[in-house]
């Protein structure tokens, strides 16, 4: 819904301060803004890279295997959840959007699916009440904002989730006000110490820099209200709302297929008797999705923003569906009904998502793998590459790279500081030269021009 380079840059940007470190055996939190908001992700980057190297092989098998042992570990471990894995798995992972981002080495799907499996010991922590699925719960749910810092409103599902089934069990009378006042007690003491944890041993000793960060994505990403109205704010949000939802009847079918089956979830929930086990994951799935839409209060919102919702959502339609396979005894016309209506939501999803496929393998290009055969033929003498496409560019070579961005990160004083061997830049960037009187010409040693993708980009080798 926003523009945004995605993948072309931030694959190279987020993975890239981990094989500075690796190159100059210390890690500087303040040459990027991505280690301090990602760094469980920038951790666990860290080992793969100094046995296999720092390839975009090597970091797209982390995400992806990352991803595939979580659902391994529930499927595999634990049987209730298994028929809801069966059918998420192919709903999810023919979802265009998704399918693309679990083959990217960036943080989101890992901190997604930690949410997941977060959510999935918070359903455990009401059904068996052991401290132990409490533990587990708020243990993933750390783990995702860890991921990446944006991903933090996640925690508070258990807040949203518990104040719904609080009001979903008084109404029918079910549970006692007491026993879900000790499960909201231990959670809140849980969540705290999560929140301890990470003011602690990360926030604290790297305050400024996160302050910095934190701040400009503030000031850049949401709705300026100081020029609007609370009127204003809730037109654009609803307007951001709309444009969502009416493009997500071409790109992703997955969302009209959540309308419809919320209708039917809640229809589930209060019209008629259904499992335990829907009723908590419902209700869990829903306050996800509610929390959810906060995201289209913001001005800048990527593809890579909308996975979370997109994943949600499918989870939601999931639950949906296994309550209505179990709903219905096998072989009956209402079982074959159910099962017929999900394989055909798969076949729109799949014929969707080859429709993408084939649109994006007839203009696939590989001007990145080119770029990389490019950079890594030189010595760079301990001098590094700078730009924003820097770390993507020169990925394979071994050459510390640095990103520059206007009035926010390495902006001022760059050939000084970093006395930079070559720097790359676009012509919308080209004005952090210029406000740091950068002239190009009388620096270069050779300027060559080169297309990736379809950005137009220079590359000044400097004298």
């Amino acid at each position: 819904m926003s523009f945004s380079r995605g993948a072309w840059t931030d694959e190279g940007m987020y993975t890239s301060q981990i094989k500075n470190a690796i190159i100059n055996d210390e890690v500087d939190v303040k040459e990027s803004p991505c280690f301090v908001i990602s760094p469980l992700f920038s951790a666990l980057n860290y080992f793969p890279y100094k046995f296999f190297g720092w390839s975009s092989r090597v970091s797209r098998l982390i995400v992806l295997l990352g991803c595939l042992l979580i659902v391994s570990f529930l499927f595999f471990k634990y049987n209730e959840i298994k028929k809801l894995i069966l059918f998420l798995i192919p709903l999810l992972f023919f979802e265009e959007h998704i399918f693309h981002f679990m083959h990217y080495s960036l943080a989101e799907m890992l901190a997604i699916f930690s949410i997941f499996i977060g959510c999935y010991f918070l359903y455990r922590s009401l059904v068996n009440q052991q401290n132990k699925n409490i533990l587990y719960s708020i243990l993933f749910f750390t783990c995702s904002y860890m991921f990446k810092i944006q991903y933090v409103y996640g925690i508070l599902i258990i807040p949203v989730f518990l104040f719904l089934w609080f009001v979903f069990q008084y109404r029918l009378k079910k549970q006692s006000r007491s026993s879900l006042k000790k499960i909201a007690f231990k959670f809140a003491v849980s969540i705290s110490v999560s929140i301890g944890f990470y003011l602690a041993l990360w926030y604290f000793p790297n305050k400024d820099m996160i302050d910095h960060v934190l701040g400009h994505m503030a000031e850049s990403r949401t709705i300026d209200t100081e020029e609007l109205n609370a009127f204003g704010v809730g037109i654009d949000y609803l307007l951001n709302l709309k444009n969502f939802f009416t493009s997500s009847i071409q790109s992703s079918p997955l969302v009209m297929m959540f309308l419809l089956f919320s209708v039917v979830g809640f229809f589930f929930l209060f019209a008629v008797k259904s499992s335990k086990f829907f009723q908590i994951n419902f209700l869990i799935a829903f306050s996800w999705v509610l929390l959810e839409m906060h995201k289209f209060s913001m001005n800048y919102l990527p593809t890579r923003y909308l996975l979370s919702v997109y994943f949600s959502m499918g989870l939601l339609i999931v639950i949906v569906i296994c309550e209505a396979i179990r709903r219905f005894k096998k072989g009956e016309k209402k079982y074959k009904l159910a099962l017929g209506f999900f394989f055909f939501c798969l076949v729109v999803l799949i014929g969707n998502n080859f429709r993408e496929l084939k649109r994006s393998y007839d203009t696939r290009t590989f001007d990145i793998l080119l770029a990389n055969e490019y950079f890594s033929q030189y010595q760079f003498n301990d001098r590094p590459i700078m730009g924003t496409w820097a770390s993507s560019l020169a990925r394979d070579a071994e050459v510390v790279t640095l990103p520059f961005f206007e009035n926010y990160i390495n902006h001022q004083n760059i050939l000084k500081q970093f006395h930079p061997k070559v720097i790359i830049f676009e012509e919308i960037e080209e004005n952090v030269l210029i406000n740091d009187k950068i002239n190009i010409i009388a620096i270069a040693d050779s300027i060559v021009e080169k297309k990736i993708g379809k950005y137009d980009l220079k590359i000044v080798w400097i004298k």
